[in-house]
């Protein structure tokens, strides 16, 4: 089950304050995507946080071994 977008693990994935090695080279490279607008502007990290959230929601099936990263 993927945790809620309020969830801390969403924010804590975009602003690197967690990091995993991913299974999935499409989740690695969003992530990394993620980073990049968050530095560039980390005002929207509310807004890239959801993104996230919406990815591994969207892709929860495909995704199951990151999600177990992201879940611990």
């Amino acid at each position: 089950m993927i945790p809620p977008k309020t969830s801390p693990i969403w924010t804590n994935l975009v602003n690197g304050t967690t990091d995993y090695k991913f299974a999935n080279a499409a989740t690695s490279m969003m992530i990394f995507n993620m980073r990049t607008q968050f530095k560039k502007d980390p005002s929207r990290l509310p807004a890239i946080a959801d993104e996230v959230h919406k990815f591994f929601v969207k892709y929860e099936r495909i995704l199951a071994d990151d999600v177990k990263r992201v879940l611990g």
